[in-house]
């Protein structure tokens, strides 16, 4: 039980908020068709709230890229929670025939042949056109659409260059959290995200079984699954930035060791002869559980260290740059400083400057429609100190 504790550990991560709208120990009445039915119905009375805000704020384009950003988020636990709605299992009851009881494998106190349970079917199959259906579909229509000012055309064909006419397109700012972590080539990618989130969190329940609650069919087939998801990344490389490439094969191998260890675990408990399984217990013991929590870090960890070396890297340019600026002054005030020594210079010592006011101030004098001062705008520069300036 090792694996599943650490599991379960690091289930924070999924985003599930089902588990935050199903508070069973505080309101016995919330089981999991409540949650389901808070956790699908928050999203859609939030974007139809934000949109009549937005739209008599006339900010229409910002609701858009806000949508788009919360259904990419709910899109995962939110198509997982009601795909697991038809994932029943059937168990023996006390005096009834074997198979007779058939409950909820998410929620066990939910019979699967109840009333209750047939008419949330239908708001059930509603939830599915919406999420695990439509929200993929609706990405790839709207990605579609706008392909072309994705992936604009260039003289030089160079990526650079389309990056940039892309980033001062003005009409993808809207969808502009769909494809701009992507390559221009590869604007169809958000679609590959969704689709393996889909496979990985929801797909896998409609291979389970009536009579167990979880198969090696299920194991083995999200093992292919991830594979599969690293060889198109590995082959594709769609993110602009390399880091972004290398912690996504990062990540995707950790889920390879993640359904590995699920899969082992599954054999080892369907295995009949417990000598076939896993004699030696490796599967079970402290060392596997501390393989699982490097695993589970490892992934967080090169997330970190790609975090701090692009901070470093953008902290350093900032501080280059900010020396080349404090240069430019430091260089232009130099300049002026020797513009104003090499004068000084020329003109002598203070004595000098003293002779020199002295020879303006006499000459002021012998001119009485002259003003008083020498130094005042309106009088003209006196020939000595003309010269020496």
């Amino acid at each position: 039980m090792a694996y599943e504790q650490v599991a379960r550990f690091f289930g924070f991560a999924s985003l599930d908020l089902s588990g935050v709208a199903r508070t069973a120990c505080m309101f016995p009445w919330i089981d999991y068709i409540w949650s389901m039915e808070i956790s699908t119905i928050w999203p859609i009375v939030v974007l139809v709230l934000t949109y009549f805000a937005c739209r008599y704020a006339k900010k229409v384009d910002k609701w858009t890229y806000f949508a788009f950003l919360l259904i990419y988020l709910v899109f995962p636990s939110n198509s997982s929670a009601v795909l697991r709605y038809f994932n029943c299992v059937k168990f023996d009851a006390r005096g009834r025939s074997p198979g007779t009881l058939k409950v909820l494998m998410a929620d066990m106190s939910i019979n699967c042949r109840s009333e209750r349970y047939k008419l949330t079917s239908i708001f059930t199959w509603v939830m599915v056109a919406i999420y695990p259906i439509g929200i993929p579909v609706l990405c790839f229509a709207t990605l579609f659409w706008y392909r072309k000012r994705i992936n604009p055309t260039t003289t030089s064909d160079d990526m650079d260059e389309k990056i940039s006419k892309r980033d001062d397109d003005r009409h993808l700012d809207r969808i502009r959290f769909l494809f701009e972590e992507y390559e221009p080539r590869y604007w169809w990618f958000a679609v590959v995200e969704l689709i393996r989130r889909l496979y990985l969190t929801g797909l896998l329940a409609f291979f389970g079984s009536d009579e167990e609650p979880s198969t090696t069919t299920q194991t083995a087939l999200g093992l292919l699954g991830a594979m599969v998801y690293y060889i198109v990344m590995a082959h594709f490389e769609p993110y602009v930035d390399d880091s972004d490439d290398m912690l996504a094969k990062v990540a995707a191998v950790q889920v390879i060791f993640t359904f590995f260890g699920a899969t082992m675990l599954q054999a080892r408990s369907n295995s009949d002869d417990e000598e076939a399984g896993d004699p030696q217990g490796v599967f079970q013991g402290a060392i596997f559980a501390a393989i699982c929590v490097i695993v589970g870090l490892f992934t967080f960890s090169v997330a970190l260290y790609i975090l701090f070396s692009e901070l470093s890297s953008t902290y350093a340019a900032q501080a280059a740059s900010g020396n080349q600026y404090v240069g430019r002054i430091s260089e232009s005030f130099g300049s002026a400083t020797n513009y104003l020594k090499k004068k000084v210079d020329s003109i002598g010592s203070a004595e000098d400057l003293a002779n020199l006011a002295e020879e303006a101030k006499d000459d002021a004098a012998e001119e009485p429609d002259a003003p008083t001062s020498p130094l005042s705008p309106a009088s003209p520069i006196s020939p000595p100190l003309k010269a020496a300036l």
